[in-house]
């Protein structure tokens, strides 16, 4: 911890540090160390950080997995509720594409399509968006609660791959749900309004 000889007074303990080339000897060599140095507590740095940070670690976790099923759900919320006031505003235009012939999946699969387009278009401008300013607007703001610097450790899979995918699953079944108003508009329904 300091790299000068205590003042006076015992050392009150002492931290050696082992990097080990290949972990299949961890255990090995946490015994031999233990041996080595007894009463001293030898643990891997899993091990103590699990130790220091496991409980913490935990509840990020599942915050993280909250906020994530609250973020699907307001993401259900918002287009159910937009594609139905997009319906609703599109009415007319419904009614005379029933009357020409166009069948309700087809209309269904035109409003889904394009809430998934708008949805491709905002993933892919949000991942460019956190890439490039993300960290630096975030460590900014952390900077002024006295962190002197952040960085994302970005999991490629699940940042690229998985969310993307549930945003899109969850996103596309409550287009579909909305999208099943559109039965309720014909033109005869328009003519005598």
């Amino acid at each position: 911890k300091v790299s000068f000889s205590a003042l006076g007074g015992n050392v009150l303990w002492y931290t050696l540090s082992l990097d080990l080339v290949s972990t299949d000897l961890l255990e090995t060599k946490k015994k031999e160390y233990a041996e080595v140095f007894d009463p001293a507590r030898v643990t891997d740095l899993e091990g103590y950080l699990h130790q220091t940070l496991g409980h913490t670690i935990l509840r990020l976790e599942q915050v993280t997995y909250a906020a994530v099923a609250l973020g699907l759900c307001i993401a259900m919320l918002i287009t159910s509720l937009f594609l139905r006031m997009l319906i609703s505003k599109d009415s007319g235009r419904i009614a005379v594409m029933r009357s020409l012939g166009f069948s309700l999946s087809a209309l269904r699969l035109q409003y889904t399509v394009m809430v998934l387009v708008l949805l491709g278009l905002g993933i892919i401008t949000g991942t460019l968006v956190v890439n490039t300013l993300g960290q630096r607007l975030i460590g900014a703001v952390v900077s002024l609660m006295g962190a002197a610097r952040i960085h994302f450790v970005v999991d490629p899979l699940l940042s690229y791959v998985l969310l993307p995918i549930l945003l899109a699953t969850s996103v596309a079944s409550a287009a579909l749900l909305a999208a099943r108003s559109i039965k309720e508009h014909d033109i005869a329904a328009k003519i005598a309004a």
